[in-house]
């Protein structure tokens, strides 16, 4: 994990996502393509790439912000969510002989979901891809940057580029991001260059993934110590509805109202 990583990050979304949240106890990580910045599917080649990289993006800013609870928070009707920094659950992955896996690595997916399937295989979630700090820039090699170089029977992938870099336009975000990075090959095809071939075609062609997202579950500890923060526009109705969800699913959460006061 790099120097410099906050305690807690913070989650701007509307009622409904986070009833989903709770009563799931997982976070969703979606496709980069999805995002609202276009700009960030943007690749100087292999651009499909954003399809196959899924993130959750969050903020280390403590101050509130007023872009964020326009944008993510129904129109600042939604909630804050305060989680620590490494939420999620610890998996257990047995060993293996296979020298792309560092099993001294924190595994925060089942290995049956990363390894079983035959047509993709989830990258090793090293902390310092897994949980990455948005840079601001307006060099187009870093917001476009050269993915990876095609050597026919090899693919170097350079995947800690992907997601990034933002336009500085964005900068008030503070942005922190979970990424994780799938691959349309099995992961015990990847030292057959044939396979390798096919993968590089599949990656070009766009072809779809078996699933549209990923949910990392959190962690009981985490789950319980959640800070929720109503939005400085959210109605007496959709408060008693929060409360109740609340009350429901995760009642040792605190739940504080925004400090702002907006018309």
């Amino acid at each position: 994990m790099e120097v410099g990583v906050p305690k807690y990050l913070y989650h701007y979304t509307n009622l409904e996502n986070l009833a989903l949240i709770l009563k799931n106890r997982t976070i969703r990580l979606n496709p980069l393509n999805n995002v609202d910045d276009m700009d960030e599917e943007k690749f100087a080649n292999f651009s499909s790439m954003a399809k196959y990289t899924f993130i959750s993006s969050w903020t280390s800013e403590e101050k509130e912000s007023i872009p964020f609870w326009s944008m993510y928070a129904g129109g600042m009707k939604g909630v804050r969510i305060r989680l620590r920094t490494i939420p999620f659950k610890k998996y257990k992955w047995k060993k293996m002989e296979n020298k792309y896996i560092d099993f001294n690595t924190p595994f925060y997916l089942p290995q049956d979901f990363a390894m079983n399937q035959k047509n993709f295989y989830v990258m090793p979630l090293f902390m310092d891809l897994f949980l990455i700090r948005v840079l601001y820039s307006d060099d187009p090699r870093q917001l476009y940057p050269m993915l990876a170089t095609d050597y026919g029977n090899r693919l170097e992938m350079e995947t800690g580029l992907i997601g990034k870099y933002k336009r500085k336009e964005w900068e008030f975000q503070s942005e922190w991001r979970y990424k994780i990075v799938c691959m349309p090959v099995s992961i015990n095809d990847l030292g057959d260059p044939e396979k390798i071939r096919e993968c590089i075609d599949k990656i070009h062609s766009g072809i779809n993934l078996p699933f549209r997202y990923i949910d990392l579950c959190i962690e009981d500890e985490a789950f319980e110590e959640m800070e929720i923060m109503s939005g400085p526009k959210m109605g007496e109705g959709n408060k008693i509805l929060l409360e109740q969800v609340v009350r429901a699913y995760c009642p040792s959460a605190k739940v504080i109202s925004s400090n702002l006061k907006i018309r």
